[in-house]
């Protein structure tokens, strides 16, 4: 019994050491947000170098004490006390990764209601916000102040915020500096198993739009190995339809059936409709299922990389009814951002083939404006397209020596191999 009641106070004893250590970082969290000194927090309280130490975790404090040093804080301490959630940022990103995007939104609120959370704490999460609502700039400019103050962060902020910045490049499609950053993020894994299922499910999206197959894989299994799936199970139905798609890439006529199969169990779960409809069009258009394809793709709401999808497709058919209503609908997404150039550049492309501009004006876009941008992004689908295009005007012109030369100087000579 009394081995019993010896071990029940110290697993209570270690919760509420650990409880007031965690107070006390956030009160240093807030002293260095505060600009405040040793000086200014310890005065009437202790010394300054006995405050260094409480900081430190080199001392034991009691309640009192921590209460004074609070109200030289400015800090409630027992609003704080009762409403701080140390797991806070485990929960945002299990609402990321659930897609509950308005019960991240709310959790947002409420924290900035309890005004018990750091500065740089509230500012990560309205970062994931920006990012997630396509508010680049802001996100940019917030990239940039959290980095500038990096040597205040956490160990655990530090990690979300290398996170947050490689999904960032991802959103605004640079994939190649993205999949720089997500190996140093997958081999020096956090402490946090959110963290690390987000890293895992972004690194098989980027490696996936850069067609670089083997390594897509070995994330997409990776992912998988985690427990609790019902948390990412969402993504892993992405996944799999990204899957379908590599395999039809590669010739297998029988991933339909699969797809059939995906697309019931998709139905009932809360997903973004436009990435379904894609990866659906893209499948199709490797089955040479154009017309398929075009029907599908013509569900989808505003997206850049469907209409690059779209006017794929409609170069296979060769339909100038269909091309009209397609420019058409370009003119009504004239509006872009910088962040989408990459899709710009190639419909610009496609715009003057289908009003049958000269094989020479579209030859010279193509070199030096449409494949450059091409291969600085990488997006696989969209850039092994280009250069088929390029291609074929070349060979049209009769510029065989041409065609060597660039894809020996881009590094693609295997693209002939393959195609």
């Amino acid at each position: 019994m009394k081995n019993s009641l010896k071990a029940l106070q110290e697993k209570y004893g270690n919760v509420e050491k650990e409880n007031v250590l965690r107070l006390i970082r956030y009160m240093k969290r807030k002293r260095l947000e505060q600009g405040k000194t040793l000086e200014n927090v310890s005065k009437g309280v202790c010394s300054p170098s006995y405050y260094s130490k409480i900081e430190n975790g080199l001392v034991d404090v009691d309640d009192y004490y921590l209460k004074k040093l609070c109200e030289n804080l400015n800090i409630e301490y027992d609003n704080v006390k009762c409403n701080r959630d140390d797991t806070f940022f485990s929960t945002v990103v299990e609402y990321y990764l659930l897609n509950r995007f308005d019960l991240l939104d709310d959790k947002l609120k409420r924290m900035v209601n309890a005004g018990v959370y750091c500065d740089t704490e509230l500012e990560l999460i309205i970062l994931l916000t920006d990012i997630l609502n396509k508010n680049f700039n802001e996100a940019f400019t917030l990239i940039t102040k959290l980095e500038d103050i990096r040597n205040i962060l956490s160990k655990e902020e530090l990690y979300l915020l290398a996170f947050l910045s490689t999904l960032y490049l991802f959103k605004i499609n640079q994939f190649k500096t993205a999949a720089e950053q997500i190996e140093i993020l997958k081999n020096n894994p956090s402490d946090n198993m959110y963290f690390n299922i987000a890293v895992w499910d972004l690194g098989a999206d980027i490696y996936f739009c850069l067609g670089k197959e083997s390594t897509f894989f070995r994330y997409y299994q990776g992912l998988k190995q985690f427990d609790n799936q019902e948390l990412y199970n969402n993504r892993i139905l992405m996944h799999n339809l990204q899957c379908l798609v590599l395999y039809a890439k590669n010739g297998n006529v029988d991933v339909e059936d699969e797809l059939d199969v995906q697309l019931l169990t998709i139905k009932n779960n809360d997903l973004d409709e436009n990435k379904i409809v894609f990866y659906q069009g893209l499948i199709y258009y490797y089955l040479a299922d154009y017309l398929r394809a075009l029907d599908i793709l013509n569900v989808a709401g505003p997206d850049y990389a469907i209409l690059c999808l779209e006017a794929m497709v409609l170069s296979k058919i060769n339909d100038f009814e269909k091309s009209g209503k397609y420019l058409r609908k370009i003119k009504k997404s004239a509006e872009h951002s910088d962040y989408e150039k990459l899709y710009v550049s190639y419909l610009e492309y496609m715009k003057g083939k289908f009003e049958q501009h000269s094989y020479l004006k579209m030859q010279g876009y193509l070199k030096s404006y449409v494949l450059p941008l091409g291969k600085k992004y990488g997006l696989f689908w969209l850039y092994e397209e280009e250069i088929r295009e390029y291609l074929n005007l070349c060979f049209e012109l009769g510029k065989y020596k041409e065609v060597v030369r660039f894809l020996i100087k881009n590094g693609d000579l295997d693209f002939l191999k393959k195609h």
